[in-house]
């Protein structure tokens, strides 16, 4: 663990971030709202070695927003060179191809 990551579970263990939910987001309620401060990263298993997620004393760990709001805030002014907009003309229809 380090200052750029948060540990955080349930003393029960029956929730917690599992397998592909990695890059996904991290709330808490403040103020009566919803508020993002962390991004899922990794997490430990249960002491048992089972693979399972949610275990008691097995929490998820997360990268602390907090931590990271000034680079985000510089890439969010950057901007991205519009796309390419469609040409207008004819082209050419091909039939799809049978196995």
């Amino acid at each position: 663990m380090t200052g750029n990551m948060i540990c955080a579970g349930t003393t029960s263990g029956v929730r917690d971030a599992c397998n592909g939910d990695s890059g996904g987001p991290l709330f808490m309620t403040v103020a009566g709202g919803p508020v993002q401060v962390g991004v899922v990263s990794w997490g430990e298993g249960p002491a048992d070695g089972s693979a399972a997620c949610g275990h008691k004393d097995a929490y998820g760990i997360y990268t602390r927003l907090a931590n990271y709001t000034a680079w985000i805030d510089e890439k969010m002014k950057t901007k991205a060179p519009a796309p390419e907009k469609p040409k207008a003309g004819l082209g050419t229809a091909q039939k799809p191809k049978s196995p």
